[in-house]
């Protein structure tokens, strides 16, 4: 199940990136895509312990979304 989806600027180039949670795990695949192209670029694993220091580094920014990042 696609958890959260979001385009983002990564080194210059603009990728969509997914959270994919499956079911009876608690870890999350991180799939990013090339925008432009449709490439996969990465394929991840977050651990629930990635994902708190994520979510930590994401509220020492203010919370705020810019331009480069529209959640869907």
């Amino acid at each position: 199940k696609v958890k959260e989806g979001e385009l983002e600027e990564e080194s210059g180039k603009l990728i969509w990136s997914f959270d994919i949670a499956t079911k009876g795990s608690k870890d999350l695949t991180e799939v990013a895509v090339d925008a432009i192209t449709g490439e996969v670029v990465s394929v991840t694993t977050e651990t629930p312990a990635d994902q708190a220091k994520e979510k930590a580094e994401d509220a020492n920014k203010g919370g705020k979304d810019d331009d480069k990042n529209d959640k869907i």
